[in-house]
């Protein structure tokens, strides 16, 4: 049993080409990110395909903005992505079936017909199919809704972070759309509160959160290291990324289990760890969700005499933590933590 991975249309002409959004060249990092990090995943790509006819089909009346011309430059998959995907020794390769080419289905129109027939035919060894890609509006809600639609009962899911779309609006549109499909939309924010070998862990135990990874947030260097941040002068707080499933919890209830781990009126210190590393913090991804941030820390400073000083600001950078610092509590039962250890049972 494994998960699939579809990548959907991650192509120069939707990315920095004749129909490139800002959103699209934002999110090339991450999916290339999430591709090296894939262990025993089925990792498949969509790759929307035009013949030099583009303008007499019926997409090219309703669209006509030649792209994905096959053979074109603008028809390839960013080679970001598919080096990452190469370089992975640890996904499924496909091999033998004539309508997949490097992993890839070549589709003329939105949804791929083949990609969807070759998913079903292979239910039984699927856990998940998770899709990516561009554009949350158009490609990726035709195919994952056609996923659902032949497979009603596995479990499909978007990652929002990991798609974008025409323009914000209808980004968040699609996703709504997909969620009332039963389709499960996995969101993620970046939470700092200390330490974080023990709010990774904490987040690990609770309902409705996917994954949770530590790192480093908002800084001022590229590629820092652990010596690095706790010197205090890289302006990274050491974080938290926590993904979770809109479907079984939102983001308030995500906030309510990080005020459960947080002072939020210490500027610069948690526990017996000071410094700015250390400052407790909310980014966020989505520009809408600043807004309920800002509301869920002015009901929390109901609660509170001295000011809440918890950051809420957009994510400006962030950079996965060393290896030896994942599941750190797991590594070393017993080390050291600055959350109760009755919160982490």
């Amino acid at each position: 049993m494994h998960k699939a991975l579809v990548i959907v249309d991650m192509q120069h002409d939707f990315i920095n080409g004749v129909l490139g959004t800002p959103e699209a060249a934002a999110i090339v990092s991450k999916i290339a990110q999430r591709v090296a990090e894939s262990r025993g995943e089925l990792i498949l790509f969509t790759q929307d395909t035009h013949g030099s006819d583009y303008l007499d089909t019926p997409e090219g009346k309703k669209l006509p903005i030649p792209h994905c011309i096959k053979g074109t430059q603008g028809w390839q998959i960013h080679p970001q992505i598919m080096d990452a995907w190469h370089a992975n020794p640890d996904t499924i390769v496909v091999s033998g079936i004539e309508a997949i080419v490097d992993n890839a289905f070549q589709k003329p129109i939105f949804g791929s017909v083949d990609l969807v027939s070759f998913l079903h035919a292979r239910r039984s060894q699927l856990t998940e199919v998770e899709f990516v890609g561009v554009c949350t509006d158009i490609c990726v809600v035709s195919n994952a809704i056609m996923a659902k639609n032949a497979m009603p009962n596995l479990k499909i899911t978007v990652s929002a972070d990991l798609c974008a779309a025409t323009t914000p609006e209808s980004h968040q549109q699609a996703l709504n759309i997909m969620s009332k499909c039963q389709i499960d939309i996995l969101k993620t924010i970046y939470l700092a509160s200390g330490c974080f070998w023990g709010v990774e862990k904490f987040f690990d135990l609770q309902k409705g959160v996917v994954a949770a990874e530590v790192g480093y947030a908002n800084g001022n260097t590229q590629n820092p290291t652990y010596e690095e941040v706790c010197k205090g002068n890289t302006g990274f707080a050491e974080t938290v990324k926590v993904t979770y499933n809109s479907a079984e919890i939102d983001l308030m209830g995500v906030l309510a289990y990080f005020y459960e781990v947080v002072n939020p009126t210490t500027g610069d210190r948690q526990g017996d760890d000071v410094g700015n590393q250390y400052r407790p913090g909310i980014y966020f991804t989505n520009p809408d969700e600043q807004a309920i941030i800002a509301r869920s820390l002015a009901n929390l400073q109901k609660s509170y005499q001295d000011p809440v000083v918890v950051e809420n600001l957009p994510l400006t950078n962030y950079y996965k933590a060393e290896e030896y610092h994942q599941k750190y509590l797991d590594k070393n039962p017993g080390g050291y933590c600055h959350i109760p250890a009755e919160k982490l049972r």
